[in-house]
């Protein structure tokens, strides 16, 4: 069997919790990290699933051996922790929207090319049971 792929979360709010629940019980997955600007928020999210904590994402991605990230961060805030995971060379699901500027946007863009990193943009509710019902009409 393969090893489970070693995961972070930048932004430890509602969605960083969703995606700790989907990470921790999944069997090909590893919760490895959360990082959050609030240290408190980070600590508690962590600590119930047995991950370490961080409050600058610059030193959890510098330390921990991952695989992948989460950056569930406001969307306001998506473009620096993006930018800062293709520098690491760690691939990133993204919460929608990618960004709210045009220049994050294109700052993004070129991190992303420059990296060679894999990155997908979560869509959950393409598998949500009114969603996919629109799609049978």
């Amino acid at each position: 069997m393969e090893r489970p792929l070693r995961w972070g979360i930048i932004g430890a709010g509602t969605w960083g919790k969703t995606h700790a629940d989907l990470i921790k019980n999944h069997h090909l997955t590893e919760l490895v990290a959360i990082a959050d600007l609030d240290k408190g928020r980070a600590d508690a999210l962590a600590n119930s699933y047995g991950a370490s904590s961080y409050d600058d994402y610059r030193e959890m991605l510098a330390k921990e051996k991952l695989d992948a990230v989460s950056v569930v961060t406001p969307d306001f805030a998506h473009a620096e922790p993006f930018i800062a995971c293709c520098e690491a060379k760690v691939d990133v699901l993204l919460e929608k929207p990618l960004a709210t500027t045009h220049e994050d946007l294109h700052a993004m863009y070129a991190a992303y090319k420059k990296s060679g990193i894999r990155c997908m943009v979560d869509f959950h509710n393409r598998w949500n049971p009114p969603i996919a019902l629109a799609y049978e009409d």
